[in-house]
């Protein structure tokens, strides 16, 4: 979570393993075709209420949770980031939140064994300094993410969810097309 990045560097300098709960958020960060955003009703957001306990309630309370304007940007930057790294959108969400440190751990769940057998393959790999930045600058700087999504695909934002802000030199250069992952020995 974008927020609790001071939060994690806490936990490490005080020796407490971080696990990372939803780390796919129901599928939303491994799946790029998954609630494409003309597909969810976001008057269902602020609605009245499904039944409770029904699938309906439950795909409302997980759309309201994940589907964001920012949301669907960051997943747009590291789907491109998969597609040319070679790796998937699952697997470069996994690396992204393990790189936090060797005291985070991440939680998966699997639907089919390949989906285990493809997050297994992610011990072989690290994301380079590079791709690090820029994901975590597309999770904590909106501007940035209105930037970068803007270059992959014309996304916009409207000024009443984000603010936006002169973006510095350094953060004009962080965003690259490039990805290089490192494959552990």
């Amino acid at each position: 979570c974008p927020s609790k990045l001071g939060e994690i560097d806490w936990y490490r300098e005080h020796n407490i393993e971080v696990m990372g709960w939803e780390a796919l958020a129901k599928g939303f960060m491994a799946v790029p075709s998954l609630w494409r955003q003309h597909e969810v009703h976001f008057s269902t957001f602020h609605g009245p209420e499904a039944e409770a306990g029904s699938d309906t309630w439950r795909l409302q309370r997980i759309q309201r949770a994940y589907c964001t304007p920012a949301n669907y940007k960051r997943r747009e930057i590291a789907a491109r980031l998969a597609k040319e790294s070679g790796l998937t959108l699952a697997q470069v969400s996994l690396l992204y939140c393990l790189s936090k440190g060797d005291h985070v751990s991440v939680l998966v769940g699997a639907d089919q064994t390949s989906h285990l057998d493809e997050m297994s393959e992610i011990r072989n790999y690290a994301l380079d300094e590079e791709s690090i930045e820029c994901l975590t600058a597309a999770s904590t700087d909106p501007a940035f993410v209105s930037r970068v999504a803007t270059e992959l695909g014309g996304w916009t934002m409207d000024k009443d969810e984000i603010e936006f802000s002169q973006l510095s030199p350094e953060e004009e250069e962080l965003f690259s097309p490039t990805f290089n992952s490192t494959v552990l020995a």
